[in-house]
């Protein structure tokens, strides 16, 4: 017993600190892998125009964050899971187990990372996920509307109501330069009232850009072009030449966010309840929860025999931990159609992976049914 006490913290602050540092290596790796994806399909974006380039890093700092407590979870699933096959491959378990070390002191070190973690991920899923999924529908809402304004679509149609009730104009630009600031051949029909009748204008010019004053208003610039006009009731039409010429635009409205269930923050959804509400909230626990249970599952999942090799038991572990974040989004379905409720959810799904440690841990952790 006394060997035991004096040997179990040196094994505990060699398996903390090889959990926390391997976790961060795989929360590196993945952060990379997922930041360079989300880099690539952003630039996309920006390429075809639906996307300004000052928007990249916030649409790129809104989707990794969104992200991370998955990347959370699986960092410190890898971590735990990880080092505990190395262990055993280099037989450094056995020499623990010599020293006089159960099964059951590889718990406290597993726990004293994975709760940390939980309670993060729980901040994260239950606060800042609702918050920042707003931010990020207003964000995206304002891009649309700045794009709107400033941006110019070649090859599109842009139709407008022009700066009065009864107005209607029409835009197309052929091209556009590097920048996306000038346009080339522009071609506008507006539709105007005039003096009780209807006044009809063609305008084609070589160059266009649009401009936005500080208050709000915005013009579409024309240089070196011809505009000819008709007005309904008289039988000739007027043309003029222009170096410059300016028309007024409607303003850029931006509408209110919809108030969707991602957007509403965790006591909203507890003094309102309903079925969405319930299954968004199982999602939202579902992060946490799952992130302990895994934590734990890693453990049993880590012994193998050394001798046929580790790459059947890490392709189940992984099997294991893609099946279990998948139920977490189908209870969260299940819930929401009011199929189950969500206590049901949460013992079937939550509490059928703590039964399936308890017994993956009593099946393989125990020194006698592993040597038969």
């Amino acid at each position: 017993m006394s060997r035991h006490y004096a040997t179990y913290p040196a094994f505990k602050r060699h398996l903390t600190t090889e959990f926390w540092l391997t976790s961060a290596a795989a929360l590196g790796a993945l952060s990379a892998i997922v930041l360079t994806i989300f880099v690539a399909r952003l630039l996309g974006h920006a390429a075809i125009g639906t996307l300004l380039e000052t928007g990249i890093l916030p649409m790129l700092a809104f989707s990794y964050l969104r992200m991370l407590p998955v990347l959370l979870s699986l960092s410190i699933f890898l971590g735990i899971f990880i080092s505990l096959t190395r262990q055993i491959h280099d037989h450094e378990n056995i020499i623990w187990s010599n020293a006089g070390l159960a099964p059951t002191a590889w718990l406290r070190p597993i726990l004293q990372v994975a709760l940390p973690a939980t309670l993060l991920i729980a901040l994260l899923s239950l606060i800042l996920l609702p918050w920042l999924a707003q931010k990020r529908a207003e964000f995206e809402q304002g891009q649309g509307a700045q794009r709107n304004a400033i941006h110019l679509t070649p090859g599109a149609f842009t139709e407008s109501a022009g700066s009065g009730e009864n107005n209607h104009q029409v835009t197309f630009i052929e091209s556009v330069e590097a920048g996306a600031t000038v346009a080339r051949r522009v071609f506008v029909f507006d539709e105007r009232p005039k003096d009780g009748a209807t006044q009809i204008g063609v305008t084609l010019a070589s160059t266009g850009i649009i401009t936005e004053r500080p208050e709000g208003e915005r013009f579409l610039s024309l240089g070196q072009g011809n505009r000819y006009e008709y007005t309904s009731g008289h039988d000739a039409y007027r043309q003029l030449a222009f170096q410059r010429y300016h028309t007024r635009l409607d303003p850029v409205t931006v509408d209110p966010v919809a108030q969707g269930i991602r957007q509403t923050d965790t006591l909203t959804l507890l003094r309102n309840p309903s079925p969405a509400g319930y299954g968004e909230l199982i999602w939202r626990i579902g992060y946490p929860l799952s992130t302990l249970t895994l934590a734990l599952l890693a453990l049993p999942l880590s012994q193998f025999n050394p001798r046929s090799g580790r790459s059947l038991n890490a392709v189940f572990a992984l099997l294991i931990y893609a099946t279990y974040n998948n139920l977490v989004g189908l209870s969260e379905s299940l819930v929401a159609q009011g199929q189950i409720t969500p206590l049901l959810s949460l013992i079937l799904l939550h509490g059928g992976a703590f039964a399936l440690f308890y017994g993956l841990f009593i099946g393989r952790m125990n020194p006698r049914l592993r040597s038969t």
